[in-house]
């Protein structure tokens, strides 16, 4: 059956061009898709699904943003929602926003910015991630964490299911009509947490993971926090990475976005001295806590106007990047002088002084978040590079990335650099590898296989 009897052809790029400009991403992989669609309402959504369904193909949803794990190729069907699903509706006075799917972070906020508000997910890629992508990964970021992240942010959702039928939280009937008209689901949903809720350790199992900051897979905390089948699902969306339905809008919580900011960046002589001066200094009300190794600072010099001079650095140390956001200035002189009995303590030490200025801060920030690019520019040629995404307690921080520098360094990936969101214990390190030898796949997957052991089994 011809996909033009589904979609308008206008919606479809199958020239092999188009096939080939999404091919790829901004992960390793490169995939020809077998048809690029441009879906623009939500009967579009329904019609391809059913095309999907009449010849057993799958969708790859797509917007736009990292996708650093090969999210968003395919060798089927990619149905890319970044041209069309831009509505936003600030509502509630701005403290809830509606957005379609192809709506892109930053402008998100902007429309938000008159009500010193923004949505609470604020990844590096803002500027670039839209919405669908930012729920669909559950994405949180580096000023609010977890606390406010897409799932614990979410107010309202709505979603098509393969099957054509479209729900929305929003509307009280839907609940009903969800048990109804999605009867297995909706028993297999309350089946599974009946099972959860009668087995104490895999219930305590569950909280645990979650109570870190915990991305990995689907949302089984929603089977703990949520009753009715509808909201278990609702919730299992965030973060399916477009596995289950397709979101064609959502409305989320917003936050406070406070007028002034101070930003600072404190070096401390080892990593292990970083790690342990966290719980101290997350406790000082500071809004970002931002962990970056060795590695990551001395990328600065890359940059055209560092903040700091790379060769004052003492070899081995690391930083922490703190900021305080409060509606008065005044508030600060205390903040910052608590925060500085801390760092004295860890024998830690403030490079110049707190920025306040939006383009001194940005200049701090410019560090933390161009990291990826800045591994990706350096890398030798015909090596690729790739970013992983781990999360710990936080007393077992330094020690962790005590071994994962001893990992790195054993197998000779010497370009790695390790950062991350401090008061998460969420980690992220970028490294190049070698996938045109036999010897660069096989020290990869040994690197990797050191990884996971440190990170399921040890830690």
């Amino acid at each position: 059956m011809n996909l033009y009897n589904y979609i308008d052809k206008d919606r479809i790029l199958n020239r092999e061009i188009n096939r080939l400009a999404y091919s790829r991403d901004a992960s390793i992989y490169r995939i020809l898709p077998d048809i690029v669609v441009r879906p623009r309402v939500e009967k579009d959504i329904q019609n391809l699904f059913k095309y999907a369904i009449d010849e057993n193909k799958s969708i790859t949803f797509r917007a736009s943003g990292t996708s650093l794990s090969g999210q968003t190729v395919t060798d089927s069907i990619i149905a890319e929602i970044a041209y069309d699903w831009q509505n936003i509706k600030v509502k509630n006075n701005g403290k809830s926003i509606l957005l379609e799917p192809g709506v892109i972070g930053e402008h998100a906020n902007q429309k938000l910015r008159k009500y010193q508000r923004r949505i609470g997910p604020d990844p590096a890629s803002m500027k670039a991630a839209r919405i669908g992508g930012i729920v669909a990964n559950n994405a949180s970021g580096m000023t609010t964490g977890k606390p406010y992240n897409s799932y614990n942010t979410l107010k309202y959702i709505r979603f098509i299911l393969s099957n054509g039928n479209v729900y929305d939280t929003s509307d009280k009937q839907d609940y009903d009509l969800f048990k109804v008209k999605e009867k297995q689901l909706s028993d297999e949903l309350i089946t599974i947490k009946k099972e959860i809720s009668e087995n104490e350790l895999l219930r305590n199992k569950i909280s645990d993971k979650y109570r870190l900051k915990n991305t990995m897979g689907y949302s089984l905390n929603s089977f703990l926090d949520y009753e009715h089948p509808l909201d278990i699902f609702a919730h299992l969306l965030v973060g399916s990475e477009g596995t289950l339905a397709f979101i064609s809008n959502i409305e989320l919580e917003t936050v406070r976005n406070p007028q002034y900011k101070s930003t600072g960046l404190i070096v401390f002589p080892s990593i292990k001295i970083a790690c342990d001066a966290i719980d101290l200094i997350k406790n000082t009300g500071v809004k970002a806590l931002e962990l970056m190794d060795y590695a990551s600072l001395k990328t600065a010099k890359y940059l055209d106007d560092a903040p700091y001079d790379i060769d004052s650095l003492p070899k081995g140390s690391s930083a922490l990047l703190c900021e305080f956001q409060e509606d008065k200035e005044k508030l600060f002189d205390d903040l910052e002088q608590n925060l500085i009995s801390v760092i004295k303590k860890y024998n830690g030490s403030l490079i110049g002084n707190f920025k306040k200025e939006e383009s001194e801060r940005l200049k701090l920030w410019e560090i933390r978040k161009n990291l990826f690019t800045t591994v990706g520019s350096l890398r030798k040629p015909g090596t690729s590079v790739i970013t992983e995404d781990i999360c710990f307690d936080i007393e077992d921080l330094g020690d962790v990335i005590t071994e994962l520098h001893q990992i790195f360094a054993k197998w000779k990936f010497d370009d790695a650099v390790i950062f991350g969101h401090a008061k998460d214990g969420n980690l992220h390190f970028n490294l190049s590898i070698d996938l045109e030898s036999e010897e660069g796949v096989n020290d990869y997957h040994k690197m990797l296989d050191e990884v996971v052991e440190l990170t399921v089994n040890k830690y």
